[in-house]
């Protein structure tokens, strides 16, 4: 049993479980969440033709999303301690935060300061816990004892 995961394990990215059956590289669920997303991005630009900032802060917040989500496909099906594991860090916590601070800058104009307040307290609070979850306690659970010098910058080379 333990070949068999090892095997798995040792798949390119591009390879298919189940024998080749499935051509996608995500499911189909998630397949038809991104194709409605990118229709509903197309006809919200198309209905902003007339607005320039609104037309790029949807396809910014529709680009940012979509690279987010193949950074963490990929991260997730990479290897334990990989060098595209390690290199796939930066982006997602830029990605991520940029989801957020988008999505937070485009409503929190509708609410009151107080919750606009907490809207970004939040926003904040995500950062900081993702960065710790995949640059502090990452290290923490390999074993290292001494903090990796630069990882952060080492993770954005390309």
């Amino acid at each position: 049993m333990d070949s068999n995961a090892d095997e798995m394990a040792r798949r390119p990215i591009t390879s298919c479980p189940d024998n080749g059956k499935h051509h996608s590289r995500f499911s189909i669920p998630l397949s038809f969440c991104l194709y409605f997303l990118t229709f509903t991005a197309i006809l919200e630009i198309f209905r902003a033709r007339h607005h320039l900032s609104i037309a790029v802060y949807i396809l910014t917040f529709y680009v940012c999303l979509m690279l987010m989500i193949v950074c963490i496909h990929v991260f997730n099906r990479s290897p334990e301690n990989s060098e595209t594991k390690r290199r796939l860090k930066a982006p997602i916590l830029i990605l991520t935060t940029a989801v957020n601070v988008l999505f937070v800058n485009g409503v929190s104009g509708c609410f009151p300061p107080m919750m606009a307040l907490l809207m970004w307290v939040v926003v904040g609070s995500a950062f900081v816990l993702c960065f710790y979850f995949l640059f502090v306690y990452a290290h923490k659970t390999s074993g290292k004892e001494e903090p990796d010098d630069g990882s952060l910058l080492r993770a954005m080379e390309v």
